[in-house]
C-alpha cells in the first residue's frame, strides 16, 4: 500500500494537483472531468517532478493551495482497468474504477469492464459519488465548521 499526498491548487478549469508518493517521483497532475454519478471520461496530464519543493512554493504563490488530500493507496489491474483501494484521511473508504483507454473509439467497451466491476464489487449508481476527493474534503470541512449542516458521507 502507497501513501500519497496531493496537495491541489486553485485553478479555474479541472484540477491541478501535485502527489507526492512514498515509492516514487513526484508528480504534477492536471485533470479534466465532469462531476457526475456514472462512469465518465477522465482527461489528465502527468509531469514526473524531480525537485518538488521548488514547484510547490511557485503554485502556492501564483494559485494558492486549495486543500491537501492524504491518503493510502493499493492499486490493482483487471484487464485495462486500474482498481484503486484508497483510505482516505478524514474521508473513509473508497474503491475507484479507472479504465485506461489510448483510442476514444474504445469508450462502450472500457465502460462496459467497469459497470462489470461494479456487479462484481456490489457497487450500485446510488453508491457513486460525483466529486473527486477535494471537493469531498472540502465539503467535510464546511460541514464541521457549520454546525446547522448535516454531515453527508459517501
Amino acid at each position: 500500500m502507497e501513501s500519497q499526498v496531493d496537495t491541489y491548487y486553485n485553478v479555474d478549469t479541472g484540477r491541478l494537483k501535485i502527489r507526492e508518493r512514498d515509492t516514487g517521483a513526484p508528480q504534477l497532475i492536471q485533470y479534466f472531468r465532469e462531476d457526475k454519478n456514472s462512469p465518465r471520461p477522465s482527461y489528465y496530464e502527468i509531469v514526473h517532478l524531480g525537485s518538488v519543493e521548488r514547484v510547490k512554493k511557485t503554485l502556492q504563490k501564483e494559485h494558492g493551495i486549495r486543500a491537501i488530500v492524504r491518503k493510502k493507496r493499493e492499486i490493482w489491474m483487471w484487464g485495462s482497468v486500474r482498481i484503486h483501494f484508497d483510505i482516505v484521511e478524514g474521508l473513509g473508504d473508497f474503491i475507484e474504477l479507472e479504465a485506461v483507454m489510448d483510442d476514444p473509439s474504445e469508450m462502450n467497451i472500457r465502460e462496459e469492464e467497469v459497470r462489470r466491476l461494479m456487479v462484481e464489487f456490489g457497487i450500485e449508481e446510488e453508491h457513486l459519488v460525483k466529486e473527486s476527493y477535494v471537493d469531498l474534503m472540502e465539503q467535510e470541512m464546511r460541514t464541521s465548521t457549520d454546525p446547522n449542516q448535516e454531515t453527508r458521507r459517501p
